[in-house]
């Protein structure tokens, strides 16, 4: 059985959210009828079709595999909502990823797992909003990126997304507080950890596409 550890930690590679996710969660997999469907064979056969759908790079056809799967489960397959949201954004289905991941917030056993999922939601709207999101959109992406933070302030990574919104929204000084408090939770020195520092010094230099790789280890 899986085990969390608890950790939200900064490195190099793109972000890993969804894994992140269904880690997370795996402690929940001795709650009560959980083994029961993880043993069905039907539940396994489209488990192994969205992965090979994944693999494939079909994520329509990975997604409908994820969602069949979870409905086996009686939709109790947190491990298959998560692979369903990330499906949906590499089809570029952002909306339709946000009500995903506010189905795994509402999944969410511990304050971990929420904490990713709304961040999560928060990368979907960002994605949705595109380029040029309208206040009240960046307003809706800050407060899913703060109530992910607020539930687990070791997740940095929705630290600074807070502080890049804010300096979206042009309110640096709030963006600046958001970058220091990033800094505080990482490691001096390697790369990423030197580019939130310029973000602090500068939050301006936030605006461009100058993020640093977080990933997120909740295993």
């Amino acid at each position: 059985m899986l085990k969390q550890a608890g950790m939200v930690a900064v490195g190099a590679g793109m972000l890993v959210l969804a894994a992140g996710m269904a880690c997370a969660q795996g402690a929940d997999a001795g709650t009560a009828g959980a083994e029961e469907y993880r043993a069905n064979p039907k539940f396994l056969a489209a488990v192994k079709e969205a992965r090979e759908m994944e693999r494939a790079r079909q994520p329509g056809l990975a997604g409908e595999a994820y969602q069949k799967a979870n409905a086996i489960a009686g939709g109790r397959c947190v491990e298959c909502v998560a692979g369903l949201y990330k499906m949906q954004m590499m089809g570029g289905s952002y909306a339709a990823a946000v009500g995903t991941a506010e189905a795994m917030e509402a999944m969410g056993a511990t304050p971990l797992v929420r904490s990713v999922a709304a961040y999560d939601r928060g990368r979907a709207l960002e994605a949705r909003d595109g380029e040029t999101p309208k206040p009240e959109q960046m307003g809706e992406e800050l407060a899913a990126f703060q109530e992910a933070a607020k539930l687990y302030p070791q997740n940095v990574a929705a630290v600074f997304s807070e502080g890049q919104v804010l300096a979206r929204m042009g309110r640096m000084e709030e963006a600046r507080k958001e970058f220091e408090l990033c800094l505080s939770g990482m490691k001096a020195g390697d790369a990423a950890w030197l580019r939130v520092k310029h973000f602090a010094e500068d939050p301006e230099l936030a605006l461009h596409k100058m993020a640093p790789a977080f990933e997120v280890t909740a295993l």
